[in-house]
């Protein structure tokens, strides 16, 4: 039996075998692997609190609302409320699903007992990168 010439070419289905099916495997496997490879996180842009507009009064709970403006990519997100009464939340974790570009977080804050009191809370955005971003809110309180 004549082995073919290096020359030679195979035919399947009136198309040269391997005629540009292996490029395009390889660049559809190159495209899945760009929209489902893991990320580092989102990229937080902005920071925003909202406190309450309102004076509080004897007890209530201000609901301080942390507003994080993202990229849109998914992952975690690391934060931590500071308060102006020294208190903190430590580190906390919100994971963003792909596609959110705005993500909001809560801290309830109560106060107690008779007196003035300004309070103000930090939203500080430690990661998943960068140099941290945050973003404050303040309220009043009076019990007399």
């Amino acid at each position: 039996m004549p082995r073919p010439s290096p020359d030679a070419v195979a035919f399947a289905d009136g198309e040269p075998v391997g005629s540009g099916r292996p490029a395009v495997l390889t660049a559809l496997a190159v495209v899945l692997w760009l929209l489902l490879r893991p990320t580092s996180g989102p990229t937080v842009a902005t920071v925003e609190v909202k406190a309450p507009t309102q004076r509080l009064s004897c007890g209530q709970t201000a609901d301080l609302i942390g507003i994080m403006t993202t990229d849109g990519s998914g992952g975690p997100i690391a934060y931590r409320w500071l308060r102006s009464d020294g208190q903190e939340s430590g580190e906390l974790t919100h994971t963003v699903r792909r596609g959110d570009h705005k993500v909001t977080v809560h801290l309830q804050w109560t106060v107690r007992g008779p007196g003035l009191f300004r309070g103000t809370a930090r939203l500080q955005v430690l990661g998943p990168a960068g140099s941290p971003i945050e973003g404050e809110g303040t309220f009043s309180y009076s019990c007399v």
